[in-house]
Protein backbone atom coordinates (compact mmCIF):
# COMPACT_ATOMS: atom_id res chain seq x y z
CA UNK A 1 0.00 0.00 0.00
CA UNK A 2 1.23 3.36 -0.74
CA UNK A 3 -0.16 7.01 -0.48
CA UNK A 4 0.12 10.13 1.31
CA UNK A 5 -0.14 10.85 5.20
CA UNK A 6 0.42 13.33 7.44
CA UNK A 7 2.88 12.81 10.23
CA UNK A 8 3.10 14.62 13.54
CA UNK A 9 6.64 16.02 13.57
CA UNK A 10 7.76 18.01 16.61
CA UNK A 11 4.89 20.50 17.06
CA UNK A 12 2.88 20.35 13.56
CA UNK A 13 1.60 18.14 10.61
CA UNK A 14 4.06 17.38 7.66
CA UNK A 15 3.37 15.31 4.63
CA UNK A 16 4.62 12.92 3.21
CA UNK A 17 4.83 9.97 0.94
CA UNK A 18 4.69 6.49 2.79
CA UNK A 19 5.09 2.98 1.60
CA UNK A 20 3.96 -0.03 3.63
CA UNK A 21 5.96 -3.08 1.83
CA UNK A 22 6.70 -6.52 3.60
CA UNK A 23 5.82 -5.11 7.36
CA UNK A 24 8.69 -1.93 6.46
CA UNK A 25 6.47 1.39 6.67
CA UNK A 26 8.96 3.99 4.49
CA UNK A 27 8.57 7.30 4.15
CA UNK A 28 9.51 9.46 1.34
CA UNK A 29 9.62 13.06 0.73
CA UNK A 30 7.02 12.97 -2.38
CA UNK A 31 5.86 10.21 -4.56
CA UNK A 32 8.60 10.31 -7.31
CA UNK A 33 11.64 9.92 -4.80
CA UNK A 34 13.49 6.92 -5.05
CA UNK A 35 15.05 6.70 -1.75
CA UNK A 36 13.43 6.67 1.71
CA UNK A 37 14.13 8.89 3.96
CA UNK A 38 13.21 6.61 7.11
CA UNK A 39 11.84 3.11 7.40
CA UNK A 40 10.33 1.43 10.37
CA UNK A 41 9.60 -2.60 10.78
CA UNK A 42 6.23 -2.33 11.82
CA UNK A 43 5.77 -5.87 12.98
CA UNK A 44 5.06 -5.80 17.03
CA UNK A 45 3.19 -2.71 16.68
CA UNK A 46 -0.12 -1.39 17.94
CA UNK A 47 -2.18 0.56 15.29
CA UNK A 48 -4.67 2.52 17.33
CA UNK A 49 -7.39 5.45 15.94
CA UNK A 50 -7.87 8.11 18.16
CA UNK A 51 -11.78 8.10 16.72
CA UNK A 52 -12.95 6.58 19.83
CA UNK A 53 -10.47 8.71 22.41
CA UNK A 54 -11.51 12.37 21.33
CA UNK A 55 -13.60 14.05 18.19
CA UNK A 56 -10.72 16.44 17.28
CA UNK A 57 -6.70 15.87 17.65
CA UNK A 58 -4.79 19.41 17.04
CA UNK A 59 -7.41 20.39 14.67
CA UNK A 60 -8.04 17.45 12.91
CA UNK A 61 -11.03 15.33 12.98
CA UNK A 62 -10.10 11.77 15.14
CA UNK A 63 -11.80 9.98 12.67
CA UNK A 64 -8.84 10.65 10.73
CA UNK A 65 -5.87 10.09 13.26
CA UNK A 66 -4.04 6.73 14.32
CA UNK A 67 -0.97 5.97 16.03
CA UNK A 68 1.64 3.17 15.64
CA UNK A 69 2.69 2.55 19.21
CA UNK A 70 5.21 -0.05 20.71
CA UNK A 71 6.34 -0.49 24.47
CA UNK A 72 8.64 2.50 25.78
CA UNK A 73 8.26 4.76 22.44
CA UNK A 74 6.38 7.73 22.01
CA UNK A 75 3.90 6.60 19.75
CA UNK A 76 4.19 7.78 15.66
CA UNK A 77 0.89 9.83 14.80
CA UNK A 78 -0.81 10.20 11.71
CA UNK A 79 -3.66 11.86 10.15
CA UNK A 80 -5.05 10.56 6.36
CA UNK A 81 -7.02 12.99 3.98
CA UNK A 82 -10.51 11.57 4.14
CA UNK A 83 -11.96 8.75 6.17
CA UNK A 84 -11.45 5.79 3.85
CA UNK A 85 -8.15 6.52 3.62
CA UNK A 86 -8.18 6.09 7.36
CA UNK A 87 -9.42 3.35 7.19
CA UNK A 88 -7.58 1.48 4.68
CA UNK A 89 -4.11 2.68 6.16
CA UNK A 90 -5.61 1.42 9.43
CA UNK A 91 -6.73 -2.27 8.35
CA UNK A 92 -3.12 -2.34 6.30
CA UNK A 93 -1.57 -1.43 9.16
CA UNK A 94 -3.25 -3.67 11.44
CA UNK A 95 -2.45 -6.73 9.00
CA UNK A 96 1.20 -5.76 8.57
CA UNK A 97 2.19 -5.56 12.13
CA UNK A 98 1.03 -9.20 13.36
CA UNK A 99 3.38 -12.21 13.07
CA UNK A 100 1.34 -14.67 10.48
Amino acid sequence: MSGYLQRRTRQKWKRFWFVLRDSVLYMYRASQDVVAMDSLPVLGYKVQPLANVRSSYEGVDSELVFQLAHDNQQPLLFHADNRAQAAKWISTLQGATMLT
